[in-house]
């Protein structure tokens, strides 16, 4: 017995007796969910978890507080009114609210915000590391890792917003750390530790451009946490041992004066054992001269110009070698393409057209120069980012987009953000970005709050010139003499050249325009220019500085009261006609109330103030001969009464109405009223905007701006009520109760872009309804719900592009709701109430017939009571019908009523035969209209707002985004549609329309040019105007559409056929 006793303590002494002897990483689950045991070491399961709680709770109890608990090496320290949300009924619990995500069923919520108290403590031995996945409840947390004996060894820090996040730590050191949020209330939901695996590297070290190289230098292999292993090189070799999984930035220490030249970045993997590495002299040329070029859609740019860093087969690589080149389907994972690497979130994607490549899917809009694009699939997700190794000057340029249009890309120095972190604002479409590094080093690229898209990296090292030159100082008596003359260019970024001598040389890089100044030579200016374009010829250039007279004023600045404190600045403006060169910096004391400024004698100044625009300076002219006192006295703007007419609103509705109003030239000034009865505002245009009406079906009518022009003004404000709700013109979150009358309840958002709902399940969506009314619901993608309790209505097409759609008829005799329960998660793209009418067979079009247009009788159609979508014939009188057309109700025939049709198109085009029916419509891509609704359709009410406003805010979308099919006049999603002896045409690229001819166009990325304004005008035929504007298109899973002797006129991309579609031709 006890020599059994002693091999089994041998056994456990040497750790080869329990799991962990598999060296698999350990697992606490918090929904008690059990990965793969091959894999894990799952540290939870029920009976551990239920165990945490007294033993008088009965397992599987609600609305219980989170006890501290210990589960092996994880202990943790709360507040007691912590709880775990999980939807494992098996475990004890507060409650099961936790959102409906595949692969986790449980988190632990923290009920305090920042509440450092409150932690998780892991023991860890150096170099363990440990992922986690997170929340946070208010999207403003602050994740702190956190080594307990010393904070200031490692204390790592990363944002969590409210998307559930993947963090990734490493321990620098082995001993208890400890996880909190000092700003948000987390919720964790699985937390995984690994013990680091090491790997032997070593390598040769290529010193042939490195002459003159100090002994005793050393390589450093720096990880993401920030840990560096440093590694000696001895005849011309080296060797060390790194931590596997991990990727590494290489470096020199001790050889200032010398870079590494080859590969900068390593991933080290279980077959890494050899890395060799080129290091170069400073000052030397690069390899080729030529630009890097990185394209996520392995398109190769002219070798002659540049280096293509990407292929199919580098691209194809980044993924498991057990996936086939070509598949779809399949998420990006982390990957390192030279001295570019990515670190992502595991569920973000590749999307190209090059369908020899890995990637997810083919989404990707029609551009001409761009193949594919890396989409990042978390919106402002900071711990998904770009590195690029650079050299101090180099030139970024990148193209990108961000998903809801409203991105912002961070260009950050990665040792030193405070360096360097250019914030740019980046739209829905592709923008072209430039920047240009600082310092040598690594640098992040990252978005930190939409979902953005990459295309393409350009890296171009600077081209520098020494440019030399006289300084004039004949006019310049007394300069001190350190004066110092900068060169800034348009990154902001300065080069400084010492007074010594009469001769000025500076290094500098070529292509930018530089604004000159001084600096230490107060009272001088430089007289013969202050800017200066630099190219690659540039090499002399002589400056000539020159004294002036200045004189000091003083004063205080009266009459701003509290607002003094959001005085920004005070500017003096010389008299433009004087050409002064001299700028003025005014020194101001928000304390004392009081400024001062140096200003040069017998010049007029206009004084003007930043920050305090609801204020103005009655006196704001100055010109001095010698030093002078002199207040600055503000003024309050006069303020005109606005009178609000509400039409449409009853008098509660009035009350709860909640206005703001934007100073459109002065964007950061907005006035909010609750009481509509008492708005004033000080002269200004004005964009209106409201809340406090979400309960009710209610919107405000397309409206211009509002014109305060000394005097009062009265406003009439028409509200409309909402049968119609499009999900595309607001954020909907979760926290989100009402929208335009609907009620939300669970996990209810929206994708503004997208234009749909992603409903989660056990969400829910009452819609209010009136008796002898219907609802369609349009959904598409991913759908399971059901209305009322009905039957469930699903799909799984995979399609954002195949658009379907289900009826409900209200049987309520009394004003109520339907309510949409969701089972799984739907993609909802629309809800439309509508007043049911009886069936018509027949309904007619024309001047006198039924309905004057082709869209009211569509409208008719939908509101009819067809239960077995009987087919509605349209006859259609001759003539000329500019009108966007979409057809989503079955069975619907459009007919031209001629007794002898004709499809006949006369004078170039331009008219059509006296027996013809023609649908035209005038959008193509590259330009955006006065005239385009949010649904990318004509609207006459839009048209005449944008013309009052003269702005035009939406942007023309092409493609299958918003059912545009390329802005096709006819849009076909329905089954059954028939079409005898029409015109369908787009005339972008045919002749000017009379209702292009009365719109205003805006010219846009991939436009052709100005084009003509005069209806009839057919130069628009010629090939130099031709872009894609489609006549019909027929959207994914639409059957049975015949085209019964038409005619389909356009030049470019004229029919557009979705996927699983059935059409005849005759």
């Amino acid at each position: 017995m006890m020599k059994q006793l002693q091999f089994l303590a041998l056994l456990l002494f040497l750790g080869i007796w329990q799991g962990h002897s598999q060296n698999l990483p350990d697992v606490w689950d918090f929904g008690a969910t059990q990965l793969d045991a091959a894999s894990y070491d799952n540290q939870l399961d029920v009976d551990a978890i239920n165990a945490w709680y007294d033993s008088s709770i009965a397992p599987g109890t609600t609305g219980i507080n989170l006890p501290d608990f210990v589960a092996g090496d994880l202990t943790w320290t709360g507040g007691g009114n912590d709880r775990l949300r999980t939807s494992n009924t098996a475990l004890t619990r507060y409650d099961e609210n936790i959102s409906d995500y595949e692969d986790f069923k449980g988190r632990i919520y923290i009920n305090s915000s920042g509440a450092t108290g409150r932690f998780f403590s892991l023991e860890l031995q150096e170099d363990d590391e440990v992922t986690l996945w997170a929340t946070t409840q208010n999207g403003t947390g602050q994740l702190h890792f956190e080594y307990a004996a010393d904070p200031e060894m490692q204390n790592d820090v990363i944002p969590v917003t409210k998307e559930l996040t993947e963090l990734n730590f490493v321990a620098k050191t082995a001993g208890t750390y400890r996880i909190y949020d000092d700003t948000d209330k987390p919720s964790y939901f699985r937390i995984i530790r690994k013990a680091a695996e090491y790997s032997a590297v070593s390598g040769s070290v290529d010193l042939t451009a490195a002459s003159g190289i100090p002994d005793g230098y050393s390589l450093n292999f720096t990880n993401e946490a920030g840990k560096t292993w440093s590694a000696s090189v001895s005849g011309g070799t080296y060797s060390l041992n790194l931590p596997i999984g991990e990727q590494y930035q290489l470096s020199l220490e001790g050889a200032e004066g010398y870079s590494i030249t080859s590969a900068t970045s390593l991933e080290i993997t279980e077959s890494s054992t050899s890395f060799d590495v080129t290091i170069q002299k400073d000052g030397g040329a690069s390899s080729s001269g030529l630009a890097d070029v990185w394209d996520f859609g392995a398109t190769q740019l002219d070798a002659s110009e540049y280096n293509n860093q990407l292929d199919v087969d580098a691209i194809n690589a980044w993924y498991d070698s057990s996936i086939a080149p070509g598949t779809t389907g399949v998420n990006l994972p982390d990957f390192a393409a030279g001295d570019l690497t990515w670190t992502g979130g595991g569920n973000d994607r590749l999307r190209t057209s090059n369908t020899a490549l890995t990637r997810y899917d083919e989404n990707i809009s029609d551009y001409e120069d761009f193949k594919g694009r890396i989409y990042i699939n978390s919106s402002g997700a900071t711990g998904r980012f770009f590195s690029l190794e650079l050299e101090e000057d180099d030139e970024v340029t990148f193209w990108a987009l961000s998903q809801n249009g409203n991105g912002k890309l961070h260009f950050e120095y990665a040792a030193d953000p405070e360096m360097q972190n250019d914030v740019i604002a980046v739209g829905a479409e592709i923008t072209e970005v430039h920047v240009v590094a600082k310092a040598a080093g690594t640098y992040r690229i990252y978005d930190d709050t939409d979902k953005p898209s990459y295309f393409r990296f350009i890296r171009k090292a600077a081209n520098y010139v020494t440019l030399t030159g006289a300084v004039d100082l004949a006019g310049a008596t007394g300069i001190p003499a350190d004066y110092q003359i900068v060169f800034t260019n348009e990154a902001g970024k300065s080069w400084s050249w010492t007074a010594d001598g009469e001769n000025y040389s500076v290094q500098l890089p070529a292509g930018y325009t530089y604004e000159l100044s001084l600096e230490n030579a107060n009272g001088y200016i430089i007289s013969n220019g202050s800017s200066l374009e630099v190219n690659a010829g540039t090499t002399s250039y002589d400056i000539a500085i020159q004294k002036v007279e200045l004189y000091e004023v003083s004063g205080a600045i009266t009459g701003l009261g509290d607002a003094l404190s959001e005085l920004v600045s005070l500017d003096f403006v010389p008299d433009p006609e004087a050409n002064s060169i001299y700028v003025p910096e005014p020194m101001v004391d928000l304390d004392a109330g009081t400024y001062s400024v140096q200003l040069e004698a017998n010049m007029a100044y206009t004084i003007e103030a930043e920050g305090v625009n609801d204020y103005f300076i009655p006196e704001n002219t100055v010109e001095i001969t010698a030093n002078t006192s002199r207040d600055i006295e503000f003024e309050k703007k006069p303020l005109q009464d606005v009178s609000i007419v509400a039409n449409g609103l009853t008098d509660a509705q009035k009350s709860d109405l909640v206005l703001t109003f934007t100073n459109l030239n002065e964007p950061d000034y907005t006035y909010t009223f609750s009481d509509i009865t008492t708005i004033a505002l000080r002269d200004g245009v004005y964009e209106i905007s409201l809340s406090g009406l979400d309960q009710y079906p209610l919107q405000l009518a397309p409206t211009s701006n509002l014109v305060v022009d000394g005097a009062a003004v009265s406003k009439s404000l028409d509200f409309e009520q909402v049968m119609n709700w499009s999900f595309d013109d607001m954020d909907i979150t979760t926290d989100t109760e009402y929208y335009k009358g609907l009620m939300f309840t669970g996990n209810i958002k929206n994708e503004k872009a997208k234009g749909h709902l992603a409903a989660g399940s056990g969400g829910t969506i009452s819609v209010p309804m009136q008796p002898g009314q219907k609802m369609v619901v349009t959904y598409y993608y991913a759908a399971d719900f059901s209305i009322d309790g009905g039957d469930a209505i699903t799909t799984s097409s995979g399609s954002t592009s195949q658009l379907e759609t289900t009826t409900y008829e209200y049987p309520g005799t009394e004003a109520g709701t339907a309510v949409i329960t969701i089972n799984a998660t739907s993609y909802i793209t629309n809800i439309e109430i509508i007043d049911v009418v009886a069936y018509a067979a027949e309904i007619t079009v024309g001047e006198d017939k039924d309905y004057q247009t082709i869209n009211g009788a569509l409208d008719a159609i939908s509101r009819m009571d067809r239960p077995n979508s009987e087919r509605v014939t349209v006859l259609i009188d001759p003539g000329n019908y500019e009108e966007m057309l979409v057809i989503n109700q079955d069975n619907v025939t459009l007919k031209n009523a001629a007794l002898i049709p004709s499809i006949e198109l006369t004078n170039q085009g331009v008219d059509i035969a006296s027996n013809a029916v023609r649908v035209t419509s005038y959008y193509g891509y590259g330009y955006n209209y006065y005239s385009q609704g949010t649904d990318n359709k004509w609207n006459a009410d839009i048209l005449a707002v944008n013309k009052a406003n003269g702005s035009q805010p939406y942007n023309n979308v092409s493609g299958t985004t918003n059912a545009s099919f390329w802005n096709a006049t006819v849009v076909v999603s329905a089954d059954g549609f028939i079409a005898e002896d029409l015109i369908i045409e787009n005339s972008f690229n045919q002749y000017i329309s009379k209702k292009e001819s009365e719109d205003v166009l805006v010219l846009v990325s991939g436009n052709k040019g100005e084009r003509p304004t005069d209806y009839g005008n057919t130069s628009v035929q010629d090939r130099s105007f031709v872009e894609r504007a489609a006549a019909i298109g027929i959207a994914s899973g639409s059957d049975k559409v015949i085209l019964d002797k038409c005619r389909i006129v356009g030049r470019q991309d004229s029919f557009y056929g979705g996927s699983d579609t059935r059409v005849v031709v005759y």
